[in-house]
């Protein structure tokens, strides 16, 4: 009987050789991520369903979300910039988060908006906010229905996104930085 000693070879990687693998794997996402969303706009306009690719663009975000909370990545808040939040309980730094929320809401808002309006003008499909407007105001042309519509579509975007952005931010990011930087104050003392 033939014995293995072998030793296993471990690939070890640096940290530049890390963030190299990381990048790479980032980019490969991202392409992915735009592909998907190119063929459900070219569903959606060709009259297809597109309900493949935008469950397998929720999964993989809730996949890479998941993932960063397992790995235990925790980084200091960023704003819409990818400038990094205050953390501390003061009035002025809790006025800056919000300032942030709001500003990321209102994009939000806007780009759920702006594809309402899209899907409106550009395919056959009738939303429910859309078929609400055209029976609540029976009179109105089509462009002021679409308006309408996408003013409905950003307004409901902004107050949910508003209400998630504050909530995860408030009590789950900024609490989880701070209570890992005290943690690690912990740890330099010993």
């Amino acid at each position: 009987m033939k014995k293995n000693n072998e030793k296993k070879n471990f690939i070890f990687l640096d940290e530049r050789q890390s963030q190299i693998v990381q990048k790479a794997g980032a980019n490969g996402y991202i392409f992915l991520l735009t592909y998907l969303i190119a063929i459900s706009f070219y569903k959606i306009v060709t009259g297809g369903d597109p309900i493949l690719e935008v469950l397998a663009i929720f999964g993989s975000a809730i996949v890479v979300v998941i993932s960063q909370r397992l790995m235990g990545d925790v980084e200091q808040p960023v704003d819409y910039m990818n400038r990094p939040l205050p953390t501390g309980s003061s009035k002025e730094e809790k006025a800056k988060r919000f300032k942030n929320y709001l500003v990321r809401s209102v994009l939000f808002g806007l780009s759920f908006a702006a594809m309402d309006a899209g899907l409106l003008i550009f395919s056959d499909i009738d939303f429910m906010e859309y078929e609400f407007i055209k029976s609540t105001f029976p009179n109105l042309d089509k462009a002021a229905v679409i308006v309408l519509s996408a003013v409905m579509v950003f307004a409901g975007a902004c107050i949910a996104s508003i209400l998630m952005e504050f909530l995860i931010g408030e009590y789950y990011d900024v609490r989880r930085y701070n209570k890992m930087i005290a943690e690690l104050d912990e740890e330099e003392k010993l």
